[in-house]
């Protein structure tokens, strides 16, 4: 996973540290204050650049749609393929500028990506929008998988950084 070159460097530069979980727009309100040190993992768009000190790329990601096998979308070509749909994000995540900008329905109540999938499993969404890994990951921790489909084409492949508040 992510964490563990961030673990790495920790151990290798002797330095203490706490690894948490907490919702996205809380760890971006903590960056900023100075709560905490470095968060991660932060997309490369040119917002959270002009935001943060962001380094890496930690690893690269693809950005996918994910639906639940009830619905009957097989893959999208233009962002007008979703506006049938409710869309799961993140609040406070940006996800690609295209589609941030886009006029669609979106349910963006959700905390962080785990939560997104249990809406999605639950049927509250039709469609929720992350990173494959991490979505696969929450999917299979819940045995969901015969329950949901990725759709082929990705939203879009993006880096991923550790970041520092500006100035750190």
């Amino acid at each position: 996973t992510c964490a563990l070159p961030i673990w790495a460097i920790m151990q290798a530069g002797a330095i203490d540290y706490q690894l948490r979980l907490y919702p996205w727009e809380r760890v971006k309100r903590m960056l900023d204050r100075g709560e905490v040190d470095m968060a991660f993992q932060f997309a490369g768009t040119p917002e959270r650049m002009a935001q943060y000190e962001l380094v890496g790329p930690l690893r690269s990601g693809s950005t996918v749609f994910m639906s639940s096998t009830r619905v009957v979308l097989k893959d999208w070509h233009s962002l007008d393929d979703l506006s049938p749909y409710v869309i799961g994000q993140v609040r406070g995540y940006a996800y690609e500028a295209a589609f941030d900008k886009a006029d669609l329905r979106r349910d963006s109540s959700a905390s962080n990506p785990r939560q997104l999938v249990s809406m999605l499993l639950a049927g509250r969404i039709d469609i929720i929008v992350g990173d494959r890994e991490q979505l696969l990951y929450f999917v299979r921790e819940q045995r969901a998988d015969a329950e949901v489909r990725i759709l082929p084409t990705p939203l879009v492949q993006m880096s991923r950084y550790v970041a520092f508040a500006k100035g750190d």
